[in-house]
Parts: C-alpha cells; structure tokens; sequence
C-alpha cells in the first residue's frame, strides 16, 4: 500500500491531558482526548484502532508517527513510547518528538496570533510544589525556539528568574495544548525535524505530575472531516 506524503498518527499519553489522533496536514481525521485520570495501554490501543475504523486510513498508509515525551509521569509518558516506538520499528516509519510545554507555545502562537516575534514563558503544573516552566521564542512561519530549558522549579524560583518583560505569561491549558500539539507536529515534518528512533525518550524531570488515579476517565470522541 502506498504511503501518504501528509498523513500522520499521535500519540500523547504522557499526562492527565492526552490526545491521541489522525491528521491529513493540518486537517483532524479522528481524535481521543482525555482531560481526567491517568491515560492507559488499553486507550491508547482502542483510541488507534478506532481511528483506523472511523477514518478509513490504513496504518501503512502513514507518512510518519508523532509522540508526546512530556513532561509527565513517569510511567504513563512511557506508554505512549513504548506503541509508538514498537510502530515505527515495525514499519520502518520516521519520528517526531512533542514537548507539551512547546507545544502550548505554538498553539498560543496560532489561537492568538501577534505580529513579529514573541516569547512565551510557558507554566505546568507538577507535583511536590513544582511547576514545570520553560520559555520559548516563536516566530511567524518558524519552529519555537527554545530560550530556557524545561524544568521543575518551585513557583518561588520561578519568580526570581529573569524572564524578558515582554515575555507572554501562559499556563498549559486543554485549549492550548490541543491546538498546539498536532500542527507543531505536522510543523515539524515539514521542517524535516525528525529524530533517531534511538533518541526518541521520555522528557521526564522530576516527580509524578497525574496526581491520585480519579475513578472516571472522561475522554472526548471526533471525527473531523472536511
């Protein structure tokens, strides 16, 4: 079967806010988000099949694989790299890595677009009284650059850091990670900014950021086809 030059498949399991999807470019086929509880094997599994059956795209039809690496738990980041990883071997198929805090960058940068270039100190929250935070430039038709590191810091050390005035205070949200997450993906692709399967790991920092397991997972369902 003929691969596609613009299809792909993403994976996210690496916190209570996951997503995985098919897109065609930057047009959503079939997605699964979860906001609540911790993102599972089984999820990922079902969410992965039912995108084929929905959509109508074979797996080997894909152009390349697209993973979540954090930050997040440790254990539930790796679910999603274990499929992922196991896909692209099996098919021999490229990979591209999605840092959740860049993310939410990129999909502030197109919910609310600004002229010229700007920064994004970009929050999460994380367990133990941390915060994950890093701080990203973004430029119009360019990939974020990164300005400060990701790492989990207490909201006191964040506060003394010295972060550019002009600097867009932005705390990872459902809408901006789920704007963000896809279209730097495809954004990525196009860049040729693909990495070595070898290479391709958890961004995990420090402690558990799911807290306690919830009893009901809420996930949301779409087709989106135009």
């Amino acid at each position: 079967m003929k691969r596609s030059e613009d299809l792909f498949l993403l994976v996210d399991s690496s916190d209570r806010i996951g997503l995985i999807g098919l897109y065609r470019a930057g047009q959503t086929l079939w997605e699964s988000r979860t906001q609540t509880g911790r993102p599972s094997l089984k999820w990922i599994g079902d969410s992965i099949m039912e995108a084929q059956g929905v959509s109508g795209v074979n797996l080997n039809q894909l152009a390349f694989l697209a993973c979540g690496v954090g930050p997040g738990g440790f254990t539930s980041a790796r679910l999603g790299l274990s499929v992922i990883k196991a896909m692209s071997q099996a098919q021999g198929l490229p990979l591209v890595s999605l840092n959740r805090l860049e993310s939410a960058a990129f999909g502030e940068s197109i919910l609310y677009p600004r002229s010229g270039e700007t920064i994004y100190s970009v929050r999460m929250p994380a367990a133990r009284d941390l915060d994950y935070f890093a701080v990203y430039r973004i430029r119009e038709g360019h990939l974020p650059e990164c300005v400060r590191e990701p790492a989990a810091l207490p909201p006191a050390k964040i506060a003394r850091l010295r972060i550019p005035k002009s600097a867009v205070p932005l705390t990872l949200s459902p809408e901006s990670y789920y704007a963000g997450q896809p279209r730097l993906a495809w954004t990525k692709w196009k860049s040729g900014a693909t990495v070595p399967f070898i290479e391709l790991s958890p961004l995990y920092l420090r402690g558990a950021t799911l807290g306690p397991v919830t009893s009901k997972v809420k996930i949301v369902r779409k087709k989106i086809m135009r």
